[in-house]
């Protein structure tokens, strides 16, 4: 009793470390680049949206009337920006303090998803992980999705494992579909993560194979989320589009992108495919928004599905350089004032900014290894890891087949740093195994389908 005490004192007090640590750390990253630009790209596209919706003039990206309504975005996000504006005034700095606060939240989640699979100790280790990655350091003072969607995707995740645990608690169901609804309507590539959670769940748990009452929970809280938004774009444009437009224009974009052509290069090819139809069609030269416009964006569908059945090879292998770009480490150092590669601070000999780079990253290359290892470890327990395998699989297929950046595995970091944490103990025992070192062993909660710490032996009670 005395030495349960005590760990769990030592486990409070290391997780007060790395909350404190994750909070000085986000809040460098916003006063090292105080004061921000104005927003560009999509964070002036969500700031316009979020002003419209506060004052009025409904779901819209324009600056001025008319404000013709906006299908290519979802209103999550929006819907939390224009809500902080009406508490904190006009502030972008209020909604990048909000997302730090709520970075603590994630880590703790991620300490949380953590303990359950691994125990008290290495979920503490994996908070820890979270706390310092360079991306996950820098995400909350981006006016984008990435840092909150985070947060809902390790909630959805942590409902999941307590639905392993307990598949007849009906509530979490119902968290786990709530969150996800919410999540879907925040990045509508996310929308199909349930069927996929819950079909991994009814793989590994037979408890949820029996309780079909547990799954219509969680189905109908995503539905009554998510359908009042599909029925106002069918209304508006009388015909379904689902929660958004412009799958077809990301999807050609990207197929663009693959060949190489980024930036002006980029719109200029989109150009001189679509530019004169658009022209025809509309009375005014395009923008590259315009690509998601509903007709047009049936077009870049139509276009898209064409280069699939065409040139699959070719497809093929945009898909796997898609899901190496999504994943290739990377410093992130522009988040720290240093936006140079590596040949021109060699050339610049600037040797302090060239260490900080390389630093940041060895701890992200270290953490996406790790992790590698660690989701091959979590193959072999999939009943135990089953719902971080399943969302961080779904996540690198979707962004695989249609579009892929790299801050688009922001979201799915906590979980990372999970695997990263189960990836390095488990190659810790293995290489004390074969070198027949006598170390003590780094224990997971569950491992070779077994109880093996005090913190698996006490699980059942952990809430």
């Amino acid at each position: 009793m005395v030495l349960s005490l005590i760990r769990a004192a030592d486990t409070r007090g290391a997780l007060l470390a790395v909350l404190a640590t994750a909070l000085v750390l986000r809040l460098g990253v916003f006063w090292l680049n105080s004061p921000f630009p104005p927003p560009s790209k999509d964070a002036a596209v969500y700031e316009a949206l979020a002003t419209n919706l506060i004052e009025g003039n409904g779901f819209s990206g324009d600056t001025a009337p008319p404000f013709e309504p906006l299908f290519f975005r979802t209103p999550g996000y929006p819907a939390f920006v224009g809500l902080i504006h009406v508490i904190a005034g006009r502030s972008l700095n209020a909604v990048r303090i909000v997302q730090i606060g709520l970075s603590l939240v994630t880590c703790l989640l991620t300490y949380a998803v953590g303990r359950r699979l691994l125990g008290h100790r290495l979920g503490a280790a994996a908070a820890a992980v979270y706390a310092i990655l360079p991306p996950a350091v820098s995400a909350p003072s981006w006016i984008l999705t990435e840092a909150n969607q985070a947060l809902l995707l390790t909630l959805a995740v942590y409902s999941a494992c307590r639905i392993v645990d307990a598949p007849r608690d009906t509530p979490w169901y119902l968290a786990l579909g709530t969150t996800l609804g919410y999540a879907s309507l925040c990045r509508p590539d996310h929308q199909y993560l349930l069927l996929f959670l819950l079909g991994g769940l009814a793989l590994i748990v037979p408890g949820v194979r029996a309780n079909w009452r547990g799954p219509l929970v969680a189905t109908t809280c995503v539905v009554v989320v998510v359908t009042p938004w599909m029925v106002r774009n069918y209304l508006l444009l009388g015909r379904h589009v689902g929660l958004s437009t412009g799958a077809g224009h990301v999807a050609m974009a990207a197929t663009i992108e693959a060949e190489g052509k980024r930036g002006q290069a980029l719109y200029d090819a989109l150009e001189a495919r679509y530019g004169e139809a658009f022209r025809r069609t509309h009375g005014r030269p395009m923008t590259y928004i315009d690509g998601a416009l509903p007709d047009q964006d049936e077009i870049r569908k139509r276009d898209f599905i064409d280069f699939v059945g065409s040139q699959p090879l070719r497809y093929a292998r945009h898909v796997a350089s898609r899901v190496y770009w999504l994943w290739l480490p990377r410093s992130w150092s522009d988040a720290v004032g240093i936006d140079s590669d590596f040949s021109e601070l060699l050339a610049a000999r600037r040797r302090d900014a060239l260490g900080v780079k390389l630093g940041l990253l060895a701890i992200d290359a270290l953490v996406i290894g790790l992790a590698g290892l660690g989701f091959l470890f979590a193959l072999l327990e999939f009943r135990r890891f089953g719902p971080i395998v399943v969302t961080i699989a779904y996540g690198t297929v979707v962004y695989g087949l249609v579009a892929a950046y790299a801050r688009y595995r922001v979201p799915f970091l906590p979980l990372v740093a999970v695997l990263a944490v189960l990836g390095a103990a488990k190659t810790y025992d293995l290489v004390n195994v074969r070198l027949g070192l006598r170390t003590v062993p780094i224990r997971t909660c569950y491992w070779h389908g077994r109880a093996t710490n005090d913190a698996a032996r006490s699980r059942p009670h952990v809430s």
